[in-house]
């Protein structure tokens, strides 16, 4: 692993424990500024059991967490504060929170896949902070599932909706917030 870094010192490691050969490596600062033996540091990822390396984030890292969700959510320590990112299995680099661009209107995105079996991602835009519900119908209008029912803040949101239990067919999803409301279809096949 010195090779990560011009030999850099390594603060951290997270093991993927769902994909193997994955591996993300923090590293922190060190040497003289100005120099060629100076580092920022920096996230580094392998997908190869460390053969090759990719530096996906410029500065000292300290501390790397994760959820097991997928998409997963990558958390990690900096000397700038907890920084977020979305693992998508093919990271390219992490985004400054600060730099997330909020919606501009509200959106109901297409599901994705689709037809899917047995889960499908359900993504969702709104403009500002506002209560908000995603729900899936049957054909005839049943409700089926309630997915989110509360206040969201400003952004861009992902739900995962499971139809293991569920026949095949056509269904139906919507979002409703107190000035938008939008419904789309989705199938599942088996």
């Amino acid at each position: 692993m010195n090779e990560l870094d011009n030999g850099g010192h390594v603060a951290t490691i997270w093991l993927d424990e769902l994909q193997s050969g994955r591996m993300y490596v923090g590293t922190y600062s060190f040497g003289q500024p100005l120099t060629d033996n100076f580092s920022n540091g920096g996230l580094y990822l392998t997908e190869d059991n460390g053969n090759n390396w990719r530096k996906v984030y410029g500065s000292a890292v300290n501390v790397i967490k994760a959820d097991n969700e997928i998409p997963r959510k990558m958390y990690i320590g900096t000397k700038f504060g907890v920084k977020t990112f979305v693992d998508t299995l093919t990271v390219t680099s992490v985004r400054n929170d600060e730099e997330e661009i909020l919606p501009s209107e509200y959106a109901l995105f297409q599901n994705f896949p689709n037809p899917f079996n047995p889960s499908t991602q359900i993504k969702y835009a709104i403009p500002n902070g506002t209560n908000v519900k995603l729900k899936v119908f049957d054909i005839l209008g049943k409700e089926i599932i309630t997915l989110v029912n509360g206040y969201k803040n400003a952004g861009t949101y992902e739900v995962q909706f499971d139809a293991s239990n569920l026949p095949s067919g056509v269904y139906l999803y919507r979002l409703e917030t107190e000035s938008f409301s939008q419904t789309k279809k989705l199938m599942l096949i088996k």
